[in-house]
């Protein structure tokens, strides 16, 4: 059983899982996953002498719901940079995956002052995301939660039988830990939370055209970075992951490893560690 701790801030209640004490490195899920996901990076971590919290971002339990149904990803941004300031840290290596990628790369452009480096995993800088027909056919699911009551339907037929397809077409070569898919579906069974989840693709969906928006998500990051994935995804995907080196500022090394999917951090945790160890000894986060 988890233990989770939780914070309310900027309208909302975050839970998390913490271990060690230390600079600060915050581990953020993607989907379809749960804070849990990072939870056997917590304790390698503290015993390297960082403080590692994993976090449930806002719509999945135990987290909070939105009381504004506001998913949007400026909103997911500055929950995170609340949270740093919340566990009383100045800076911290934020570590995502996925959605996680996107958020922590939203923060760094909003939020600069927060971070002390960036480790994007199985996700590019969002600037380098493009929306064409060739990645759409490759993952559907990015139109298909569009489609609001219908694609929620779709997704929660058959027990998340959908989210069961996800894993095996994105990462073909994982043997999935025992109780991996029932924790997840866990977490995504209720309505109401599978709901909030997929307001965060509709909602970025959105604002796919907020030229605003855009123009910050695109300012280089003067911050160490690291961009890691899987030579199992699509090649869209892993030129996406090449070209999102120059989105940092010295350029982020970009590592691809064979036999790996979308989830490179549960996929090879032992390569994930050591990793992401070497980065963090470079990044150095203060408290």
């Amino acid at each position: 059983m988890a233990d989770w701790h939780k914070k309310t801030l900027n309208g909302v209640e975050l839970a998390y899982l913490s271990r060690g004490d230390g600079p600060l490195v915050v581990l953020i899920h993607g989907f379809p996953d749960t804070a849990e996901a990072f939870e056997f990076a917590l304790e390698p971590l503290a015993k390297a002498d960082y403080r590692a919290v994993s976090l449930e971002t806002r719509g999945y339990p135990p987290s909070g719901l939105s009381s504004g149904n506001d998913y949007s990803l400026p909103t997911l941004a500055r929950d995170v940079s609340e949270f740093i300031t919340a566990l009383g840290s100045q800076k911290a290596v934020v570590v995502g995956h996925d959605w996680g990628a996107v958020i922590g790369a939203a923060t760094a452009a909003y939020f600069p002052d927060r971070l002390a480096g960036l480790v994007l995993v199985g996700f590019p800088h969002i600037s380098r995301a493009k929306v064409t027909i060739g990645a759409l056919l490759q993952r559907p699911h990015h139109l298909l939660f569009q489609f609001g009551a219908f694609g929620r339907w779709l997704t929660a037929r058959k027990d998340l039988a959908y989210l069961d397809r996800m894993v095996r077409v994105w990462a073909p070569n994982w043997e999935l830990p025992p109780g991996y898919m029932e924790r997840v579906k866990a977490a995504l069974r209720e309505p109401e939370r599978l709901k909030a989840v997929l307001e965060y693709y509709v909602q970025i969906w959105q604002r796919r055209k907020d030229r605003a928006m855009l123009e910050i998500l695109a300012r280089p990051l003067a911050m160490p970075g690291l961009i890691i994935g899987g030579l199992d995804e699509p090649a869209f995907r892993q030129q996406w992951l090449r070209d999102s080196a120059g989105c940092f500022s010295p350029p982020a090394p970009v590592v691809l490893w064979p036999e790996v999917g979308h989830w490179p951090h549960t996929e090879a945790p032992d390569r994930f560690l050591a990793r992401l160890l070497e980065f963090l000894a470079v990044a150095s986060p203060v408290r």
